[in-house]
Formats: C-alpha cells, sequence, structure tokens
C-alpha cells in the first residue's frame, strides 16, 4: 500500500474526473475532501460510503481510503500536516492570525478518528460549506493580490466548521441524549477554563442540580466528572506534546497545572507512561533486536470500546483515544526504521463490534479471520518484508525474521 507525504505546510488542489484510478493509499497528513459535483463512493478503513455533490469527508493521517466515481465527479483537497499544527501551536503568524485555531485543530486530532461518514451537514452548515469552497476555488482559479491570506482565512473557516460537525457526530455515534452532549461540549469548548468547569458552575450554567450533573457522568461515562475533564484535559496535553515544540512548563502553565513537576506527576498517574517514554521504549526495543540481529515486523494493537471495557473491568480502564495515540507513536517509529507494519488494528475494525466476546477478545470467527489476515500480509509481502529487514536472497527467513507482539 502506498503512503504519501506532504512537504509543505498545507496544499489545496481540484481536479474533475470522469473515472477514478487511484488505489487503496494512506498519508501522513490530514485531508479534507469536498465534492462540488459528481457522486461515487469512498472507502475509508474499511467502511464504504456513497458521496454526492455538496458531501465533506475528513481524511485522518493513516486512514486506508480511496474512491471511485459513477459519474464526472469533481474534487476539492484541502490538506495540512504537523507542520502547519506547530506553526499554529507556536503562535507563529505565517499561516494564522487566530489565536483559538489551534484549539479547533486539537478538537479533530483528538476526536476525528471516530468519525464516519461525511461530516458538515450535521448542523446545518451546508450552505456554508459550499460557500467557503466555492470562494477557494475561485480563489485557486484566480489568484489576486493577497492571496495567500485570503486562501489562509478561507481555510480557517472550513477547519472550525470541521471541528464543530466532529463533535457532533461522535456524540450522536455515542447514542448522548441532548442534554449529555451540550454539557459535553461545553466542557470541551472551555477546557483551558478551569473556573468554568467545576460542578457548580456547569449546574448553574445548564440550570440543572448538581446530583443531575454527577449523575449524568457515572451514566454516560462511567468516570466521575472530575475523572473525566481529566482524561479529555491529558489526552488534549499529548497532542501538545507530539505536534508542537512548546516545553513541558509552558503546557503545564496552559492546562492550569501547578508547575511542571505537578503536571508531570499527574500525567504519570493518569496514564501511566508519557508518550515520550514510550517512543523511548520502542526505540530501545529496535535498537535492542537490531544489535543482536532480529529483525522486525510490528503489528499494530486492535481496538476497545470505552463502554464495553469500563463497565466490565474492575481492575483498570481503557480508552480508545489512548490506544490511538500510542499506535501513532508506534507507527512513526517504525516507519523511521523502515520496519514493515501489520495493520490488524484498522482490520480488526472492519470486522465490526459484534465480534467482541468481552472486553478485549474477539470470537472463533474473528481470530480466524485475524490469523488469515496475518498470514496473508506475510505470504503477500515477503519479498518487500525480507528486502526491508535487510534478509540475503540465499538465507531462509525463518531463521531471522521475528514478530513481536505488545
Amino acid at each position: 500500500m502506498e503512503i504519501y507525504n506532504l512537504f509543505k505546510p498545507f496544499e489545496i488542489e481540484h481536479y474533475e474526473v470522469d473515472s477514478c484510478a487511484c488505489k487503496n493509499h494512506k498519508h501522513t497528513f490530514f485531508e479534507v475532501t469536498y465534492i462540488l459535483k459528481g457522486a461515487g463512493t469512498y472507502f475509508i478503513n474499511g467502511n464504504k460510503f456513497d458521496f454526492k455533490g455538496g458531501d465533506l469527508f475528513l481524511i485522518m493521517p493513516d486512514a486506508e481510503h480511496y474512491t471511485e466515481v459513477s459519474t464526472t465527479t469533481s474534487f476539492l483537497f484541502i490538506r495540512f500536516n504537523n507542520i502547519y499544527l506547530q506553526a499554529q501551536q507556536s503562535g507563529g503568524r505565517q499561516y494564522s492570525d487566530l489565536g483559538e485555531w489551534i484549539q479547533k485543530l486539537e478538537y479533530i486530532l483528538q476526536n476525528g478518528h471516530g468519525v464516519r461518514g461525511p461530516v458538515g451537514t450535521h448542523t446545518g452548515d451546508g450552505p456554508l460549506v459550499k460557500a467557503v469552497c466555492e470562494a477557494i476555488l475561485q480563489g485557486l482559479q484566480q489568484p489576486q493580490t493577497l492571496q495567500k491570506e485570503l486562501m489562509q482565512q478561507l481555510m480557517n473557516t472550513l477547519i472550525t466548521i470541521v471541528a464543530r460537525n466532529v463533535a457532533m457526530l461522535n456524540l450522536q455515534q455515542e447514542g448522548q441524549p441532548q442534554a449529555g452532549r451540550d454539557i459535553l461540549l461545553y466542557i470541551h469548548q472551555h477546557i483551558y477554563e478551569p473556573e468554568k468547569l467545576k460542578a457548580e458552575n456547569i449546574a448553574a450554567e445548564f440550570n440543572i442540580s448538581l446530583n443531575y450533573v454527577s449523575e449524568y457522568f457515572k451514566k454516560h461515562t462511567h468516570d466521575g466528572m472530575q475523572q473525566y475533564i481529566m482524561n479529555y484535559k491529558l489526552s488534549l496535553v499529548e497532542i501538545r506534546l507530539r505536534h508542537s515544540d512548546m516545553r513541558l512548563n509552558e503546557i503545564a502553565r496552559e492546562f492550569g497545572f501547578t508547575d511542571e513537576s505537578h503536571f508531570t506527576r499527574t500525567f504519570k498517574k493518569h496514564r501511566g507512561m508519557s508518550p515520550s517514554a514510550y517512543r523511548k521504549n520502542l526505540e530501545a526495543i529496535y535498537q535492542l533486536l537490531k544489535k543482536r540481529n532480529i529483525r522486525l515486523v510490528w503489528m499494530r494493537t486492535t481496538s476497545v470500546e470505552d463502554e464495553r471495557h469500563n463497565t466490565r473491568s474492575k481492575a483498570f480502564k481503557r480508552y480508545a483515544r489512548d490506544l490511538d495515540d500510542y499506535n501513532r507513536i508506534a507507527d512513526e517509529v517504525m516507519q523511521k526504521h523502515a520496519v514493515p507494519v501489520i495493520d490488524l488494528y484498522t482490520f480488526t475494525r472492519s470486522l465490526g463490534s459484534e465480534h467482541f466476546v468481552d472486553h478485549v477478545h474477539y470470537d472463533d470467527s474473528a481470530m480466524q479471520l485475524q490469523a488469515a489476515y496475518i498470514a496473508g500480509y506475510l505470504q503477500a509481502n515477503r519479498s518487500l518484508i525480507l528486502k526491508r529487514i535487510g534478509v540475503p536472497k540465499k538465507e531462509p527467513p525463518q531463521s531471522c525474521l521475528f514478530l513481536v507482539f505488545l
């Protein structure tokens, strides 16, 4: 499978096709796709979505996807990468003057992987999306004075719309009642304002009792309110660590920790290991195996469903967002060292949640399919794997190929 990279902060592209010959692929950047006209099907991570003119899709990094068109179709692509994110985070004005824009990006980074299907129409934003995308297309085709700045502002507007719709889609897919959605959205919007997140202030904001706030969180998130807020805050901290150059003391101050020491203790208490420590461990594993002449094939960790696990497991909590974060860190390390990766995560998700037999295990049919997928991958990519791990053609592969499950 081909993996595409973006070697500039952002890119806007438009093309019209009668047929689409693109194969299943993934990329390391974010892609917002708007269908100006036409119809067809989007295949994303094993899921199939019919599209038409006016639909807007968010493609996250590492998502496997491709399209098929059934009539002449016009696509508008808006792409951006980590360089773009870091520019926003550092407050640089080269790409944006919007002080709160990074928070919209953070929401997409945190919640975008759970989105299924098109975005941009679940909050009545369809006409606004159409107007913004047509303005972007006009600017692309007819460059004028201050063109870069104008395109930047239009792009920021579109990202904000996407973030708003991602928020609504995630809560709808989780089956949250409207009152609960409003409370969670309020928390997400004010995560940088600790005073507004006190229980009494939330109760006053929605004119409800303190008891209702507490009962709602226990029922729908299986955590207390403060635990939910802390988990969400730390997930944003992980995004800062991964996508910015901010120092720990800067992150600690922004998220309301007393100092860097308080921040570090809290992070380790709730996460067990920091992302930087996890990255160092993976690097150490790779170097150890390399030193012993053992070649590595990595397998991405399978998914977890928050509600299913956290209502059945009494020992500890597990969250899909954490697993996604650590899978992405592992992806970066493996890509750096050209280690072959078996994407069992995406494959297993495509099978559907009905194959879970409890909070972490699968039924026999799913395990058989997983085994077939692994064997098929190794067989189909045998020559590529042997080349990437440096096995001489005459050397028996079983003498130097080692599959690690972690």
